[in-house]
């Protein structure tokens, strides 16, 4: 699936703030455009009512959908709007936020504010660097990187941050799928040989939409192999909520969340790192060969 090379095009935004707005009772609404064919529309709605059933936040999100050529390999992607805030807030925010016990674990094990420690890598601050820029590090001075947190539109709405459309724009995210395969629109009865079940790959797409990503991917795209030279680590101020859960046993041995472009295992994690509740990915050009924003 296509998602962090498009976000890697955008990031470069200022920062916008946010404030908390007072929440309502309501559920999840997810309005679509048309991708003007109608057998994937109705697919498209389907995968919008199945997230729909599973979150009753107060928000509205609004994705714009088309088909197009997206090359080799590459089934659909999701470019979501994005909105940057301090650490601070996005705790804040999470702490009001709680209404189970698995909450409750969530956000009491999460950094303290104001910043959070990170294992990080392939920068050019590393301080085995030259030449071995690959060997993690701790970065734990409370920087730009260590306290900023980059998330979705929808994950802001969905946290109790105002979203103005005139700030951000009409649409939370736009999800494109790819015009050159075949696509089964309709799962009941099975998918067809030789077709993509395209319910599930809209599925997937909104799910990174509503926030699930991580900014591992920037740096990933950003250092060698892929790019062509070294950044200070305090310029990926990339980290997303879902990253505030990722870990390795390496960084959990240092009370750090993992924020590591490497091979070796991440994992999620509500607890602190204590208990692995299921592995990412770890990185398209220097992990496993997958997106760490899955």
């Amino acid at each position: 699936m296509k998602h962090s090379r498009l976000l890697a095009l955008t990031v470069l935004s200022s920062v916008v703030s946010l404030y908390v707005k007072v929440p309502e009772v309501r559920a999840l609404t997810i309005n679509l455009t048309s991708t003007y064919n109608t057998q994937a529309d109705i697919g498209f709605r389907k995968a919008a009512d199945f997230w729909e059933s599973q979150f009753t936040d107060d928000i509205t999100v609004n994705i714009n959908a088309g088909f197009e050529d997206l090359g080799e390999n590459i089934l659909g992607g999701a470019l979501s709007t994005m909105a940057f805030t301090n650490y601070t807030s996005v705790w804040n925010t999470l702490l009001n936020d709680i209404t189970s016990p698995y909450d409750t674990i969530a956000v009491s094990n999460l950094p303290p504010i104001p910043a959070f420690d990170l294992l990080i890598n392939r920068t050019s601050d590393n301080p085995n660097f030259p030449p071995d820029f690959e060997t993690p590090y701790l970065d734990n001075d409370g920087s730009e990187n260590n306290s900023i947190i980059r998330m979705t539109t929808a994950n802001a709405k969905a946290l109790g941050f105002f979203v103005p459309p005139e700030t951000f724009g009409d649409f939370d995210a736009e999800i494109t799928f790819s015009s050159n395969f075949e696509y089964d629109f309709d799962n009941t009865d099975g998918i067809t040989l030789e077709t993509f079940d395209f319910e599930a790959i809209a599925i997937h797409e909104i799910g990174h939409a509503l926030g699930f990503i991580s900014g591992v991917d920037i740096l990933d795209i950003n250092s060698p192999p892929a790019g062509d030279m070294l950044f200070p680590g305090n310029a990926f101020t990339f980290v997303s909520p879902l990253d505030l859960y990722r870990y390795s046993d390496e960084s959990f041995a240092q009370g750090a969340l993992d924020w590591t472009a490497d091979t070796r295992e991440k994992y999620f994690s509500i607890d602190g790192g204590v208990t692995s509740e299921g592995t990412f990915s770890t990185g398209r050009f220097s992990g496993d060969g997958r997106q760490a924003s899955h």
